[in-house]
């Protein structure tokens, strides 16, 4: 199997992730200061759209399925949860999935499964 993306690649997006995630510790951190605060707030909300687009239409561009790196832009919306590096978790997983494509055809068989099993109220009223 070919990888997709290159090691220098690779690194760059974690660097753009790794340095996207650290403005966000620091927006929390500096997020209670009155002026720098508002000024973070603003310079985070341009750093983690440039990030997104970089990162993303960068493995679209490769022709990487982006589901991972994608749910993860869910969680940044979370108040608390936005401090933890979220960005790089998501890209860990993605790169890990795409150098091991058994795992994910598991995951897309257990969410097949799931999806088909009988509810728990339906397996009930047939059983009375």
């Amino acid at each position: 199997m070919s990888q997709k993306i290159s090691l220098p690649e690779s690194i760059i997006l974690f660097l753009v992730a790794i340095g996207a995630d650290l403005f966000e510790l620091l927006n929390g951190l500096f997020g209670l200061v009155p002026v720098v605060g508002t000024i973070f707030l603003l310079l985070n909300s341009v750093v983690a759209f440039f990030a997104g687009i970089i990162i993303n239409g960068y493995l679209w561009l490769k022709g990487v399925k982006a589901t991972w790196s994608l749910a993860g832009s869910i969680f940044e919306l979370l108040p608390v949860v936005n401090l933890l590096p979220i960005k790089t978790i998501t890209l860990i997983v993605t790169f890990y999935l795409l150098s091991h494509p058994e795992t994910e055809a598991v995951l897309g068989a257990v969410q097949k499964a799931k999806k088909t099993r009988p509810s728990v109220k339906s397996a009930d009223k047939t059983s009375s």
